[in-house]
């Protein structure tokens, strides 16, 4: 099913390709929910169970390199142009834009459910590890023989770099905040203070506002602001369960995507425009069914995101529908603008759908997409 407006491309929404994973014998493909990286170039870079696969601006296949297990998590790339990546075999590996094999992989553990490898402005790699804490894995390749920073708890969450200091949500209830400018890390915010306190675990990738502010969501069910020196600024509670990490239009607003289920009813979702001081809700775009993906803006000012009925949808500025197309799964990835006019977005059976879209690139303002900017390495500056 597509549905497009009268003054949209009339390809826009339509399905250009679709990858899918390789299936072993007997087990079902596991699903694509994490988000592709996007380098200067345009080309994208994603995991496909085993295999990463690298396409070109035409969303034609370069080169795909099978790594000792699955990829759930995202690709990132550094600012030195290595992709790197964390499979199910524990290991930590980054390739070149040609697919060469650069280092790795090294054992950092298996990938947690939620979060994903960080990189520095000088190539560093941190990775949060299933037991606790924090790894660093050096330019070149070299894994710290001790944990960068040790902690009990589990950071199930993608991190942000602002200024030398890592933010990271965690399973304790706390986004934590963790200064990198020495051998090892230490933890700037004391929860008991009520620094980065929020209600429940955090799952989100931070995203960063004017201020600086930075935005997430926890599973209290509300969008959290907190100061860089972890102070809460507001804290708004949409009704139902936010899923998905929070994005930023180039006028400070949030985006965020809802799951809402009252029993007796079908579940629902909705696409929500909040303030930006968090006050209040400016437009509710209502999707075809629960909303877990993390909404992705296009320089023309559309957003897009995907619902757990299977559809993608492509949403004005104002709230309005511009088009939407159905699919044979959910989707609860979020998507990734690249190459020429495409978006590609993950689905639960396990494989990557690519799209053409109205939108030439990302937009260059705000906090347009999961991790901020197409490479996604969480390395960010002052907005």
């Amino acid at each position: 099913m597509s549905v497009a407006m009268p003054d949209e491309q009339l390809d826009a929404g339509s399905l250009e390709k679709i990858y899918r994973s390789p299936v072993t014998k007997g087990a079902a493909p596991l699903p694509l929910r994490a988000s592709a990286a996007v380098d200067e170039a345009g080309r994208a870079y994603f995991g496909l169970g085993p295999v990463l696969l690298a396409l070109s601006t035409s969303a034609e296949v370069l080169w795909s390199r099978t790594l000792g297990g699955t990829i759930p998590g995202p690709a990132v790339i550094g600012a030195d142009g290595l992709i790197r990546v964390h499979a199910a075999d524990g290991g930590l590996s980054a390739f070149d834009p040609s697919g060469e094999l650069i280092w790795g992989p090294i054992a950092v553990g298996l990938p947690l459910g939620h979060a994903a490898p960080t990189v520095d402005s000088v190539g560093n790699t941190y990775v949060n590890s299933s037991a606790g804490g924090v790894l660093k894995v050096g330019p070149v390749g070299v894994l710290d023989p001790r944990p960068y920073w040790w902690s009990g708890r589990r950071m199930d969450a993608p991190a942000l770099i602002l200024d030398d200091v890592y933010y990271v949500g965690g399973d304790d209830h706390c986004l934590h905040a963790i200064d990198l400018s020495g051998p090892s890390g230490r933890s700037l915010w004391n929860a008991d203070h009520g620094q980065g306190r929020t209600g429940w675990y955090i799952h989100s990738a931070p995203a960063l506002a004017p201020g600086p502010l930075l935005i997430v969501t926890s599973r209290d069910h509300r969008l959290h602001a907190f100061t860089s020196h972890g102070t809460p600024v507001w804290s708004y509670e949409p009704g139902g369960q936010l899923l998905g990490s929070p994005v930023l239009d180039a006028q400070g607003r949030v985006l965020v995507g809802v799951s809402r289920c009252e029993r007796g009813f079908e579940p629902t979702g909705a696409l929500l425009c909040v303030r930006g001081d968090g006050n209040e809700v400016l437009w509710e775009y209502e999707a075809q069914g629960p909303v877990e993906s993390t909404p992705v803006i296009g320089a023309d000012n559309v957003i897009y995101l995907g619902d757990n009925a299977g559809f993608v949808h492509a949403v004005g500025g104002t709230g309005n529908l511009l088009w939407c197309t159905q699919h044979e799964a959910p989707v609860r990835s979020a998507g990734a603008l690249f190459g020429k006019q495409r978006i590609a977005v993950g689905l639960d059976d396990g494989s990557l759908a690519v799209l053409i879209c109205s939108s030439p690139r990302l937009a260059q303002q705000g906090w347009p997409k999961y991790r901020g900017d197409p490479g996604q390495s969480g390395l960010a500056k002052c907005p």
